[in-house]
């Protein structure tokens, strides 16, 4: 899980300096420290980084969106946000790296008429936890639709994507 909140904190980096960063890879896709993909003999898994990866997927040919955090009580060292529209969608993606539930404010400026934001959570209780071949499925999103209200409650140690309809 640590592994996927820095891949999310990462990711969130190069989304907002988009418009200096072009590209960007993954050195070590399988069997490695940040791996996507873990396998042994005939087994194969996926790691809660490749979670992430597939929760950020939509920011790609996207236009990257200015995000603001807030300083109020010390969150800009707790979350890590970055967004992005695309084909009439807004997505917007979230670490909260602290041990705590933590509570963000959106504020999104423009015209958006939805009332219901589809989400990924990606979380578990135990930050040092991983995906195994005896429990492949222990950090694993999970996908809701949520009230598209002001502010949004974000699990201790998680990764949150929430996409919105613009239209």
């Amino acid at each position: 899980m640590r592994d996927a909140l820095v891949a999310a904190t990462t990711l969130n980096i190069f989304n907002r300096h988009a418009d200096k960063i072009r590209m960007a890879n993954l050195a070590q896709v399988a069997n490695n420290i940040q791996s996507l993909f873990l396998t042994e003999g005939e087994k194969f898994i996926v790691t809660p980084t490749y979670h992430v990866f597939d929760m950020y997927k939509e920011h790609q040919g996207a236009l990257s969106l200015d995000t603001v955090v807030s300083d109020n009580d010390d969150i800009t060292t707790r979350i890590s946000v970055s967004a992005s529209e695309k084909n009439g969608k807004l997505l917007i993606t979230m670490a909260n790296y602290a041990f705590e539930d933590t509570e963000a404010e959106l504020d999104i400026l423009g015209a958006v008429t939805a009332k219901k934001a589809k989400t990924q959570i990606l979380r578990c209780d135990d930050i040092r936890a991983c995906n195994t071949f005896e429990d492949p499925d222990r950090i694993t999103p999970v996908s809701t639709e949520i009230d598209l209200a002001p502010t949004i409650k974000l699990p201790a140690a998680s990764v949150v994507s929430i996409s919105v309809e613009l239209k």
